[in-house]
């Protein structure tokens, strides 16, 4: 959808700056032909570029910025104990939660990795919040 928007803007600059450039007479007056003056070209033509450009801002610009608000709401609300995947693909449960950094623990069973990431680089929380002082059982088992 953005690169059809993008695509779609484009032309329309294209269209406008050529209708913009065309050395035709300013009259402000009907042609003989019953066609519209060259100024209620232009004026058409910036018509159209601003509903292109409000249709770009509500269909891509708007979005965006709703989704990032939602994003940094999230990793506001972490808390120990969440489970949560980070934007490189590592799903972990929440140690411990500082001001820049979150300490995640990785890993099932006793062989559980402890790993320090910035905060910008935890992606989702994922389903439930566990106890953080519980350790599953059923993962110390070998099967």
């Amino acid at each position: 959808m953005k690169k059809f928007l993008l695509t779609l803007s484009g032309l329309a600059m294209t269209v406008f700056l050529s209708a913009c450039m065309q050395q035709t007479p300013q009259t402000g007056a009907p042609a003989a032909d019953g066609t519209a003056p060259a100024g209620m070209n232009n004026l058409y033509m910036v018509g159209i570029m601003i509903l292109l450009i409000g249709g770009f801002y509500f269909f891509a610009i708007r979005p965006q910025q709703k989704k990032d608000k939602e994003t940094k709401k999230m990793r506001e609300n972490l808390s120990k104990g969440d489970r949560v995947t980070t934007i490189g693909g590592i799903y972990a449960r929440v140690l411990d939660v500082d001001d820049q950094k979150v300490t995640l623990e990785v890993g099932p069973g006793p062989d559980r990795t402890i790993v320090t990431v910035a905060r910008w680089a935890i992606g989702t929380i994922e389903g439930e919040k566990e106890n953080p002082n519980q350790i599953d059982e059923s993962s110390n088992t070998k099967h």
